[in-house]
């Protein structure tokens, strides 16, 4: 491009994603461009207010392509960046017929994947979508690397941590009737859906027994019970109340929390790979698993420690050596992680940047290749209020008015103080200056917008 780009990022839940873009944005700022941090809710909007040349979403589905086809016709370059890196067989057949039905290879000009594995099933479902990966990595996972693992603290060590994963029934918006809607629009076949996730319910309530029962059972140790971002906190409140050796955490992200655990226990969670990466020895409760859950979901049992009783996990907990002759890690990053993950080297946002910046195209050649979907005259109506509330009002207001209305939403609100203050902590850590970092302005009525600029 013949100027500097201004590239927009879409934050989709800063508890999980702020800082794999923000490292994206850093390194988008060290090559010239300006970056604008979006919230996932009117994306699209922002996009279209805020003058960015190029959007990158976290996930190309459904209910986002109109918004992201409109942003095209607006002279806008598409990207995405995948949130959900690693699927399982039955989860890439579902999700990949639902990604082929989209179309959307001639409306990206980037896919970044997190490894191999699901570069080469999309592109066996989709060659003209396979032509736009870009095997990335997960700029999030960078921070295990060793030149940023450091800035992984906590003030707690030393404690067992328990990672739920059951934000398909338990969800931080407490409406799993919308949640199975939006994993059937996902690509879920309906009747393996309803399987699914009477297993997770199943799961679920036993799982808070346990956060109960292991604490009381063992008294000399502590426990901190840190749900999924996209859970809804209260019942492990609940379940876990009266416990004096029981934290129930949900503030900030999970990486410094997990860092500094002494060891990991969960259910078919990602935090078992992500313990892998930083060297532990995750723990499956194995005797809460189903066989439906466990062919679903095959990484998590194999990157693990399988405990098969109660009396097994607690015996794993105690005794360092019982755990690690229980653990045969051979082979588990070749076979499980790399695949999936991708190179886990520390560079992935730099990846992403890099390719971002070679793929934006100049203004005025950004067309659609191919056709795009009509809008219905009601959607374009709903579209044109949108714009114009957000001139006037400024997509802050908006963005309050959502969270007034639906508190547990605020939990994906950002500031521009909040983006400030983490990317000047990474920019120092890394020996460089920190941008500049503003909240953007309506152009219509100068009222602040969710959305902030980095420069």
């Amino acid at each position: 491009m013949t100027h500097a780009p201004r590239i927009g990022l879409v934050l989709d839940h800063p508890q999980r994603d702020m800082t794999g873009l923000l490292l994206v944005a850093l390194e988008l700022s060290r090559a010239g461009a300006s970056v604008v941090i979006l919230p996932s809710y009117l994306s699209w909007l922002g996009a279209a207010m805020t003058g960015v040349d190029a959007v990158m979403f976290n996930f190309a589905r459904r209910g986002n392509l109109q918004a992201m086809h409109w942003l095209a016709r607006q002279d806008k370059d598409i990207f995405v960046l995948d949130t959900e890196g690693y699927l399982s067989a039955d989860r890439h057949k579902m999700l990949l017929c639902a990604l082929s039905e989209l179309n959307v290879g001639n409306l990206l000009q980037g896919y970044f994947v997190w490894g191999e594995a699901s570069k080469a099933t999309i592109a066996q479902a989709d060659p003209v979508l396979g032509a736009k990966i870009v095997v990335s990595g997960c700029p999030r996972f960078d921070m295990f690397a060793p030149r940023w693992r450091g800035m992984l603290t906590w003030d707690r060590r030393d404690y067992i941590l328990i990672n739920p994963n059951f934000n398909s029934v338990n969800p931080l918006r407490r409406d799993p009737e919308a949640e199975r809607q939006t994993m059937r629009a996902g690509g879920w076949e309906p009747s393996y859906l309803d399987r699914f996730l009477a297993d997770m319910r199943a799961g679920f309530a036993s799982f808070l027994e346990l956060c109960k029962a292991l604490p009381q059972r063992m008294p000399h140790r502590q426990f901190v019970v840190r749900p999924h971002p996209f859970e809804w906190a209260e019942p492990y409140r609940e379940a876990t109340a009266g416990l004096p050796n029981v934290h129930v955490n949900t503030e900030g992200e999970v990486f410094p929390v997990l860092a500094n655990a002494a060891r990991l226990i969960h259910l078919n969670c990602n935090t078992s790979v992500e313990t892998r990466m930083l060297g532990g020895r995750p723990i499956q409760a194995g005797f809460l698993n189903t066989e439906l859950l466990r062919k679903h979901l095959p990484l998590y049992t194999g990157v693990s420690v399988t405990a098969d009783s109660l009396d097994e996990l607690c015996r794993m907990l105690d005794d360092d050596g019982y755990l690690a002759a229980k653990d045969d890690s051979t082979g588990i990053h070749e076979r499980w992680i790399q695949p999936a993950f991708g190179p886990c080297d520390g560079y992935a946002a730099r990846r992403v940047a890099e390719a971002l910046l070679a793929r934006c195209r100049p203004r005025g050649q950004r067309g659609i290749e191919g056709t795009s979907p009509r809008e219905s005259t009601r959607a374009k109506a709903a579209r044109l209020l949108r714009v114009g509330l957000g001139g006037l009002l400024g997509t802050a207001a908006i963005a309050e008015l959502r969270a007034w209305r639906v508190p547990r939403r605020r939990a994906k609100q950002f500031t521009a103080e909040g983006i400030r203050a983490a990317l000047t902590a990474l920019a120092t850590h890394s020996g460089q200056p920190a941008p500049a970092v503003r909240t953007l302005r309506s152009p219509w009525t100068a009222m602040p917008m969710a959305a902030v600029l980095i420069e």
